[in-house]
């Protein structure tokens, strides 16, 4: 390969070494025919051509053919030698140059013929002092013929440059697309030459001679076909001007204007191309740009229609074509009022302030401007809410060219909003208006300016509904729940509200009530639902409900009278469910409730003065194996310290569960715990801390766990929540997630109180625990019933089949221990085996 290439090399450097030497003698016959002064060195254009495009590998090229040329006029060696490296550094001078100022081949822009005819101008010079000065120096020429001949050098290559140079880098490779464009140059090339015959053909030709009639081709031929066009006309202009030494004979004057006539006449067919080529570029910039923004405009999802000064269409996208049911070109041209029409309400004598919005902002002369909310009434008579911005154009002069529009559709934006608004304000399952929305309107009456009306709140507790839910499914309750609000709402009229409070719990509020129809109400209400049966396949099932009522007038704060239903609700309860009760300061059990209040007064307060206790029995092991658990394994209890004594969590805890406490005490009892877990004394311990459903299920309990965590460097490991039933399954999914995430951390779950559930079995299927602690009434009485046993061992091997270890509650006495750890229970806990004591005294 290697040799071949070289061969190849070799053979094409032997043929532009011909072409080079026969160039050199068609210059020296041009300067035999013009008395010594050569117009165009065609070799000078070759050298440069050889270099500038085709790389300096071909040098050779130029030094072979000017010792040829030497040897053809019988020149010493060092003569033809100096020649070709003079030619050779023009030809280097000249690429670097181009090359360094970034001149394309192609003349693409301005710059680049003005640079390539500065070039071809100056660098001769050089060349032609030096080439005059080897003349000289080897007794060429005499001394007095110096400047001749270094002129005629300089204008030989000069005019050679910028004519074959050009052409070689034009028809290297064919310039024309197709034989269209290539019919069209050869006819303006045989125009040309008939033309400068027909010159040659009249007589008398003086100094002002007709060839400059043939400046018009020049330009024609750059205009239309470029640089290529420029180069090709240019040869024949020099070829046709150079005719005329042999048909007249004219001074030295004359002469010299046609050579620098063919020289002015390349420059500015360079220059044509040139600007040609430029507008051909920013046009081709343009279309891209214009198709780009069309692409774009037509892409974005919003309607553009574009008009002008007039206020007549020139363009519409796609979406606009849509939301306006106008194709784009039946549409422009047409006035924007017809195409575009709005109005602020769906009859059609509505007019858009009696202008329309776009029209009135070119007539104003003001953009832009906003387009709120309008009615668009499209072709077809459709409307469709549409928003959006006016923009105007403006000319760099402040003139008014027209506007622009850009607007959307909000159909689905109203419809999401109303459906949103629908979704904030009424409860998804059952439609009625949902507790933000009933506290919203309470809010209302309480603050409102009228003192002459009374209204009244009734606040409704479903009875036995949750054993419902539990035994036949959450969309069984579901569907009961739908039944049930329909026949409720059609007895509650407006203006009284009714709404679903929280999963069983319904509210009314009366407008400008007394007593006697407010209890009618409320009977009226506590019948329908004592008298509804649901249905579910074979079986029918009946809800009672529990129901508080308050009286309230404006001026009473929202929360109290809220309280004081809930109250009389639950005292409902407390009586025997399925009654009536209304709040009265005097009642004794409201008494009790307000007693009730104090105490969790008393709670905040025994809380700001550090009066709570954690104490902690130990969890022991039963089966004697070693692990993990094997250690300390402690539960955590809080007590209360009044006066002294110690006050057990009954006492308190339910209370502070009703009126929102216990998240409070949760937190309090996990950052104490958190705080023990880092005391050297329990380094190795796990507690097992007890927790309610509202502390799960509240939105920060995750970022606030995992901030102690990381406050007191804690192994989640080493920490296990208690939960009960009735915790994971007021809200199952929720709290499965929640327990589910903790555990992939590393935190232990167990489920409290279990057997005790009427699903119990079931909820292992689904709840992430550990542990389950066996309720303690089948503990405490293990010898006084046979089915204990039986129910403790039932359990124990229904949780190992999940992987789940028991522990047993309330072992008093060494006999239960002794058959637990025979029914394979694994931990135990109670007075027996651990007495609860203060963690500060350990």
């Amino acid at each position: 390969m290697r040799v071949s290439g070289a061969l190849r090399y070799l053979g094409l450097v032997a043929v532009l070494t011909g072409v080079y030497y026969f160039a050199n003698r068609l210059g020296l016959l041009l300067r035999v025919d013009y008395g010594g002064v050569s117009p165009i060195w065609p070799s000078a254009g070759i050298a440069v051509a050889l270099i500038w495009i085709f790389g300096l590998r071909w040098w050779p090229v130029i030094v072979l053919g000017e010792f040829l040329s030497a040897l053809y006029l019988d020149q010493t060696f060092a003569l033809g030698l100096s020649g070709g490296l003079i030619q050779l550094m023009e030809a280097l001078l000249c690429t670097a140059l181009l090359k360094y100022l970034h001149v394309g081949h192609r003349f693409q822009n301005a710059r680049d013929p003005l640079l390539f005819v500065l070039i071809a101008t100056l660098v001769p010079i050089i060349a032609g002092l030096l080439g005059a000065t080897g003349l000289w120096l080897n007794h060429a020429i005499p001394q007095d013929k110096f400047l001749n001949a270094a002129r005629t050098w300089w204008l030989g290559d000069t005019m050679g440059i910028l004519i074959i140079a050009p052409l070689i880098a034009q028809w290297r490779r064919w310039p024309f697309k197709n034989l269209r464009e290539t019919g069209y140059w050869l006819g303006l090339s045989v125009l040309l030459v008939f033309c400068s015959y027909l010159i040659l053909q009249l007589p008398n030709l003086n100094e002002e001679s007709l060839f400059f009639l043939l400046l018009p081709f020049m330009v024609l031929g750059a205009a239309r076909f470029g640089s290529a066009g420029a180069s090709s006309i240019a040869l024949l202009l020099a070829l046709m001007v150079l005719v005329f030494k042999y048909n007249f004979v004219n001074s030295e004057f004359d002469e010299t204007v046609r050579v620098a006539f063919v020289g002015v006449s390349v420059f500015t067919g360079y220059m044509v191309a040139a600007a040609f080529a430029e507008r051909k570029s920013a046009n081709v910039a343009l279309d891209v740009e214009h198709e780009r923004a069309l692409v774009t405009l037509q892409a974005i999802g919003e309607g553009v229609i574009s008009t002008r000064a007039d206020g007549s269409v020139h363009f519409m996208n796609s979406i606009a074509e849509r939301l306006t049911n106008w194709r784009a070109e039946e549409a422009i041209g047409r006035q924007i009022e017809e195409i575009f029409p709005l109005s602020f309400s769906e009859t059609r004598d509505n007019t858009d302030e009696q202008e329309n919005t776009v029209r009135h902002c070119l007539r104003r002369g003001a953009g832009p401007e906003i387009l709120t909310r309008r009615l668009l009434r499209d072709r077809s008579g459709k409307i469709r809410p549409v928003e959006g911005a006016i923009t105007l154009v403006n000319s760099t002069n402040g003139d008014l060219l027209g506007g622009v529009v850009v607007f959307r559709d909000i159909s689905e934006a109203e419809q999401l909003r109303e459906r949103l608004l629908k979704e904030a304000t009424h409860d998804s399952l059952t439609g009625l208006r949902n507790r933000a929305a009933f506290d919203r309107k309470l809010r209302d009456l309480t603050d409102t300016v009228k003192s002459d009306q009374h209204y009244a709140l009734l606040y409704l507790d479903l009875d036995q509904f949750k054993i419902i839910n539990d035994t036949r499914g959450h969309e069984i309750g579901d569907r009961l729940l739908v039944e049930l609000t329909r026949q409720l709402r059609g007895l509650v009229h407006p203006p009284n509200v009714i709404a679903r409070l929280g999963g069983d719990e319904f509210g009314v509020l009366m407008i400008d009530a007394d007593e006697r129809h407010t209890l009618l109400l409320a009977e009226t209400l506590r019948r329908a639902v004592l008298d509804y049966q649901f249905k579910e396949r074979e079986l029918t099932f009946t809800v009672g409900v529990s129901m508080g009522v308050t009286f309230f007038s404006a001026g009473d704060r929202a929360p109290e009278v809220l309280s004081r239903a809930d109250i009389a609700c639950y005292i409902a309860k407390e009586s025997g469910r399925n009654t009536i009760h209304v709040y009265r300061p005097d009642d004794a059990s409201m008494l009790k409730h307000h007693s009730d209040l104090t105490r969790i007064s008393q709670l905040q307060t025994a809380m700001s003065e550090g009066r709570f206790r954690l104490f902690g029995q130990r969890i022991q092991r039963l089966d004697n194996r070693t692990g993990n658990d094997a250690g300390q394994f402690y539960e955590v209890l809080l007590r209360l310290m009044e006066d002294g004594h110690i006050v057990s969590p009954g006492a308190f805890l339910p209370v502070a569960a009703r009126y929102g406490l216990s998240s409070m005490i949760d937190e309090w009892v996990m950052n104490e715990s958190f705080k023990l877990l880092a005391t050297p004394r329990l380094a190795n311990a796990q507690l097992s801390i007890n927790l309610t459903a509202r502390t799960i299920d509240s939105p920060d309990f995750m970022r606030q766990l995992m901030e102690q965590i990381a406050r007191y460097r804690i192994n989640p490991r080493r920490i296990c929540f208690e939960v009960t039933e009735n915790v994971a399954f007021e809200n199952l999914n929720r709290a499965v997630e929640t327990m589910q995430r903790l555990n992939e951390k590393g935190f232990r779950f167990a489920l409290d109180d279990f057997g005790t559930g009427v699903a119990s079995f079931s909820y292992l299927q689904s709840i992430p625990v550990h542990y389950v602690k066996i309720d303690g009434s089948f503990v405490q009485k293990y010898a006084d019933d046979p089915a204990n046993p039986l129910i403790i061992r039932t359990l124990s091997e229904l949780a190992k089949l999940r992987g789940i270890e028991c522990i047993a509650e309330c072992v008093e006495n060494e006999f239960t221990r002794n058959e637990l750890q025979k029914l394979g229970v694994s931990f135990g806990q109670g007075y027996f085996l651990h007495k609860p004591e203060p963690f500060t005294a350990a």
